[in-house]
């Protein structure tokens, strides 16, 4: 599978000139998606702790692998021999305790929170209808 990606970047040299806007594009070769090589470790609704930045979160979406439209912050990513096997793990998008933040994470730099305290998240509602020993319940429905 081929994806072709396009978005306008702005290109500023200097904060008091005006922006000039390119059109960038690129292109990605995607081989079939795999889910019986690589499983999820963590759960939807499972409270876990962020290991290279130290919080807390529960987890609200797992990718079998990274996704091309997320974003990424160079530093989320722990130096590895093998770059490809970074990007080929699940990831997994989380609320970030204590905050309003999402965060896109890889499976590599999570484990299973030791609190049991529940996360100060505002979008905890809309996700999950309560929280257990083992983790959140997921709202079948979404609140409007």
């Amino acid at each position: 599978m081929t994806l072709k990606e396009s978005f306008i970047n702005p290109k500023v040299d200097h904060p008091s000139e005006s922006r000039e806007y390119n059109l960038c594009e690129f292109t990605l070769e995607m081989e079939p998606l795999d889910m019986s090589a690589e499983t999820a470790k963590y759960n939807v609704g499972q409270v876990i702790h962020h290991t290279l930045f130290d919080y807390r979160g529960v987890i609200v979406d797992v990718d079998p692998e990274f996704r091309v439209g997320a974003e990424l912050k160079a530093q989320e990513q722990r130096p590895v021999s093998n770059p490809k096997s970074t990007q080929s793990r699940p990831w997994y998008h989380v609320l970030v305790d204590g905050t309003a933040d999402r965060t896109y994470v890889s499976e590599q730099n999570l484990e299973p929170d030791q609190n049991g305290a529940p996360v100060d998240h505002p979008d905890v509602v809309d996700y999950f209808e309560r929280l257990t020993n083992k983790g959140y319940i997921h709202r079948t429905r979404k609140i409007n």
